[in-house]
């Protein structure tokens, strides 16, 4: 059986099993059986003495898979030893075997022959590195006691192993996902990030008991680089946990925390945790955690004293304000390790002041190798930001961009060689854009999503947007009048002469509608434009347009005849399974398409009010999509 592979131990631990009487038998047997949900089972059995507590008296010694278990004769259960609790195995090379355990607890094992000693010092320091592959196995006494050897090499470093030992030693049933997908899918497929993901079990993620083991584990295993676990709240003692396990593993070097409830409390136990352990980490994500200033504070302390600098460090939504920021920029800007690594920087959702943009904007011109700056919803002043030269990413998306204050922006952007830029919800008046991108020449993706434009004030964007020499990717999504106004067909007009004629074309538009700002039929001279030679674009998202069958009928034809389109995103967009089959005729016969997103809510929308012939359409559609994707 392929799932049970790595969960067996060694041969030599399978040793020829003395004669018990039916009855001691049948009591052992129906013992592991009851054990078996933590992959116990018998490796081999021997009858010996035990002295314990100055008591001596017989006893029949079987080692399991994760303890050492002694039954009384007759085979009643007397009391077992975890291999975790073992920490030194002795003896005098004579019959005698001495077990000291975590609590200075000493157990006596006395065997008929020095050999069957031997054996049992053997069984026992193998099946406890066979368990626990990476760490410090007991000390043996004398150290010639037990021969040189080595473990076979495991799946995911041994993880599943210690899982079940570690299961067994805390009273928690495994989970089978867990042995599933560290064999099938982790182990198999040498995948390095445990993404807590794939534990998902109907609705939710591992629970909290669930969690202890894995924890556990995880702070001994060497196979893991990186832990990702986002958008399930984590208890109080899950965090502290957490935080063992990044102060002992040594391997970690990316930890992704997203939305997963710690608090400004977890975060001052994860600092410690951080500060403690000297691995180099490169990538730390806290998003959408309530740490606020006093976790932060607690984190720039780590920062401060990091031997290593982060590579990228993401604070996004973690009701962060003036005094946690300061703090930050203030670590950052002392820990010249930080000046020459960090690549990624954000701190989007906080609340900052003209101070904590000073003490920031300091910080940002020591940041040598800062590449990406995210500051949405943060309502920075932009003239206390210095220059960042090396900064090519900013997102600015959600701050409020006007007459009083786009120029200090302008200034901000001009130092700077951004070519992926973020105006997303910023309102920014249309006529201050050509201000904006004359100090933003190097731009080559833009987001001007969600700006509430008027048809008028969209003609005066596209006007501007058709300056910008490098432009590559636009994001117009979120931008048309819920009312149809008569400069519509202008507007139209304006964005094809701009695919069209722009001298460096533009080969990825993002336009998306929505319930309250479907363009309907008023897009249908920009899909006849994709019909012609001149058309350069190659990704294109229209959904949420509400073009029906007739602009699917000119969707589909548009597939049939363009030969650069290679990725189509275009859901809600009203269509009928004969508007689907449409499209679907067309995806067929395309040679360039290489991702045609399947429109989930069309399809299911139409199977739903249509019947008979026309859903057998859908199901075409289905199909066709499905091959083209």
């Amino acid at each position: 059986d392929d799932t049970t592979e790595d969960n067996k131990h060694d041969k030599r631990t399978e040793m020829t099993t003395v004669e018990l009487s039916n009855a001691e038998r049948k009591s052992v047997d129906q013992f592991f059986a009851s054990k078996s949900v933590y992959n116990e089972a018998e490796n081999f059995c021997m009858k010996v003495e035990v002295k314990q507590n100055k008591k001596q008296r017989k006893a029949i010694l079987i080692l399991g898979n994760n303890r050492l278990y002694l039954f009384k004769p007759g085979g009643r259960m007397d009391f077992d030893i975890p291999y975790w609790d073992i920490v030194e195995i002795s003896s005098d090379g004579m019959k005698e075997l001495l077990i000291k355990l975590r609590n200075d607890t000493v157990v006596a094992i006395l065997c008929d022959e020095a050999a069957e000693a031997l054996l049992v010092a053997d069984g026992i320091y193998f099946l406890f590195r066979t368990n626990f592959p990476t760490s410090s196995p007991p000390r043996v006494v004398p150290s010639t006691l037990i021969p040189d050897s080595s473990v076979e090499s495991q799946k995911c470093g041994g993880f599943i192993n210690t899982y079940f030992g570690m299961c067994d030693y805390m009273s928690i049933s495994p989970e089978d996902e867990v042995e599933w997908q560290m064999l099938q899918y982790f182990g198999e497929k040498d995948i390095k990030t445990l993404d807590f993901d794939v534990f998902a079990k109907k609705d939710k993620i591992v629970s909290t008991t669930d969690l202890r083991p894995i924890f556990v584990t995880l702070s001994m295993n060497t196979f893991f680089t990186e832990l990702r676990l986002k958008k399930t709240r984590l208890s109080t003692e899950s965090v502290i946990s957490l935080a063992a396990v990044l102060s002992q593993n040594s391997t970690i070097t990316k930890l992704i925390l997203s939305g997963v409830n710690i608090t400004r409390d977890g975060c001052e136990k994860l600092a410690e945790a951080l500060t403690s352990n000297k691995r180099p980490l490169s990538h730390l994500v806290l998003h959408d955690n309530p740490i606020e200033d006093r976790g932060l504070i607690a984190l720039s302390d780590y920062v401060r004293k990091a031997t290593t600098g982060l590579t990228v460090l993401s604070l996004r939504n973690c009701g962060l304000a003036k005094n946690g920021i300061i703090a930050l920029s203030d670590a950052l800007s002392v820990n010249i390790l930080f000046h020459d690594s960090l690549h990624s920087l954000d701190i989007s959702g906080s609340k900052m002041d003209v101070e904590s943009s000073a003490q920031l904007g300091q910080c940002l011109g020591k940041l040598k190798k800062l590449h990406k700056l995210s500051l949405a919803n943060c309502n920075p002043s932009f003239h206390e930001l210095n220059r960042c030269a090396p900064l090519k990413c900013l997102d600015i998306s959600g701050n409020k961009i006007l007459k009083k204050n786009y120029m200090e922006f302008c200034k901000f952007l001009s130092q700077t060689v951004v070519e992926d830029l973020t105006l997303a919800r910023t309102m920014t008046p249309p006529e201050l854009y050509a201000d904006i991108f004359q100090a933003a020449t190097h731009v080559k993706m833009l987001d001007v999503s969600e700006n509430e434009y008027s048809d008028d004030s969209m003609i005066i964007l596209l006007d501007s947007l058709s300056k910008l020499p490098n432009l590559e990717s636009v994001n117009i999504s979120g931008n048309f009048s819920k009312t149809r106004q008569k400069a519509r067909v202008t507007v139209i007009e304006s964005l094809v002469n701009i695919l069209n004629k722009k001298s460096t074309p533009i080969k990825t538009l993002l336009m998306q509608g929505s319930p309250k700002q479907p363009l309907r039929t008023d897009l249908l001279p920009f899909l006849l434009s994709l019909m012609t030679e001149k058309a350069t674009v190659t990704e294109l998202d229209i959904s949420g347009h509400d073009i029906g069958d007739l602009g699917a009928n000119i969707l589909g034809k548009v597939l049939q005849t363009n030969k650069v389109l290679t990725s189509l995103t275009w859901d809600n967009n009203s269509t009928s399974c004969l508007g689907l089959s449409y499209v679907a005729e067309g995806a067929v016969r395309n040679s360039s398409l290489t991702h045609h997103y399947m429109p989930i809510c069309d399809i299911s929308s139409a199977l739903k009010t249509e019947a008979g012939a026309p859903a057998q359409s859908g199901h075409r559609v289905s199909d066709a999509i499905g091959i083209m994707h």
